[in-house]
C-alpha cells in the first residue's frame, strides 16, 4: 500500500488500485484501436454498469420513480428530435453516432427491417439494478424476499413480452420506457395491498 499526500492529507492507495486503472486504460486502449470492437464495449458496458450499481443507491421508489421520469423524459426527447427535426430514425443514430461504451449493443438473430442490432442504453440496465438494491434491503429490514422476487418476476415477464412484441415492429421499442414503469406501477400495486404503500414509497 502506498500513501500520497493532498492538501495535507494522505490517501492510501493500494496495488489492486493501480493494478485496476491499469487494467481499464488498456481495456479502452484495445477497444479504440481494434476499430470500437462492439464486445469490447460490451465489456466496459459491464464494468461502468458494476460501478454504478456500487455507487449509486436509492432510498425510497419516490426518489426511483422521479429518477425515472427524468430519464423518461431525456430518451423521448431524443427519440423526437431524431425523428420529426433531424428526420432519421434513432436507432441508426444511436447505432452510428453514439457508438460507445454506454451503449450495450446485441446483434439481431433474425432479420427486422431497418435494424441491425437492439441498444441498451447504460440507464436502461443500471437503474433495475439500483432499484432491485433498495428493494432487497427492504426485503432485508422485514426478513423477507417479497418486494425482490416481485419486481424479478414482473420485469422478467415484461423484458420476454417486449422482445416479443419487437420481432413484430418495423422499429425497436425503448426497452426501459416499457418496463420500468410497468414494473413500478405493480410494485406498487402489491404494496397498497399489503398496506405497506407508504413503508415503500418513503423508505
Amino acid at each position: 500500500m502506498f500513501r500520497i499526500g493532498l492538501f495535507s492529507e494522505k490517501i492510501p492507495i493500494r496495488i489492486m488500485d493501480i493494478s485496476g486503472f491499469l487494467a481499464g486504460i488498456g481495456i479502452v486502449c484495445a477497444w479504440y484501436f481494434t476499430g470500437y470492437n462492439w464486445i469490447i464495449s460490451d465489456i466496459i458496458y459491464m464494468i461502468i454498469f458494476l460501478a454504478v450499481i456500487k455507487l449509486i443507491k436509492f432510498d425510497s421508489l419516490r426518489i426511483a420513480a422521479i429518477t425515472f421520469l427524468c430519464t423518461a423524459l431525456c430518451n423521448i426527447t431524443f427519440i423526437l428530435m431524431t425523428q420529426f427535426i433531424r428526420h432519421v430514425y434513432f436507432n441508426n443514430v444511436i447505432l452510428y453516432i453514439f457508438n460507445n461504451p454506454l451503449f450495450l449493443f446485441c446483434p439481431c438473430i433474425n432479420f427486422t427491417p431497418n435494424q441491425n442490432c437492439s441498444w441498451f442504453f447504460i440507464s436502461c440496465i443500471a437503474y433495475p439494478g439500483i432499484l432491485l438494491c433498495y428493494l432487497d434491503r427492504v426485503d432485508c429490514s422485514r426478513a423477507s424476499k417479497i418486494y425482490s422476487l416481485v419486481f424479478v418476476i414482473t420485469f422478467t415477464a415484461c423484458s420476454i413480452v417486449w422482445l416479443i412484441v419487437s420481432n413484430f415492429v418495423p422499429f425497436t421499442l425503448p426497452f426501459d420506457l416499457i418496463n420500468s414503469p410497468i414494473s413500478i406501477a405493480i410494485l406498487c400495486f402489491f404494496a397498497n395491498r399489503r398496506g405497506e404503500f407508504s413503508l415503500l414509497w418513503y423508505g
